[in-house]
């Protein structure tokens, strides 16, 4: 399976190999390229996603922030989008705010893939310490849809 994603995805389904290249952690730059190019046909929330992914996966964490932004705009309730935020927000420094997203995440950990699982699990190890669901540091989930939202000129606010 995975060799015919790599053969045809780009030409077949460019939004699923780039969020299947940019979860392996290779391909940066073709992941980037496949979600730029899905987005001209498609930007739904979920092709922002595949683009905030990629360019997080190929460092450029400012512009993946403000690609999540975009993709978390119309606050679609979904664990992979909640998942990629998690992961994004900890990466960029925020790690109570990425909390809030990994809780939201576990609440709908049912529509992931196993491997995805295993991915919110070992972010589930990175947070800072956690005591029944919660940030142990801030006593409560931070509230993520504050700092994330997409403004008009599509830049994730602050």
């Amino acid at each position: 399976m995975e060799r015919l994603i790599e053969s045809r995805g780009p030409l077949t389904d460019p939004r699923t190999c780039s969020l299947f290249l940019a979860t392996r952690r290779v391909g940066g730059d073709l992941a980037v390229r496949l979600a730029r190019r899905e987005l001209a046909e498609r930007a739904d929330v979920f092709t922002h996603d595949a683009l905030a992914w990629a360019l997080a996966a190929a460092g450029q964490l400012a512009e993946a922030q403000a690609e999540l932004g975009l993709a978390l705009s119309l606050q679609t309730q979904d664990a992979r989008l909640y998942l990629h935020a998690a992961s994004i927000t900890l990466r960029a420094g925020r790690a109570d705010e990425a909390a809030g997203w990994f809780d939201r995440a576990m609440a709908f950990k049912e529509q992931l893939l196993p491997g995805e699982r295993a991915e919110l699990e070992t972010l589930e190890n990175t947070l800072p310490a956690r005591a029944g669901g919660r940030v142990a540091a801030a006593g409560a989930v931070a509230d993520p849809s504050i700092s994330l939202s997409a403004g008009k000129g599509g830049e994730a606010e602050n």
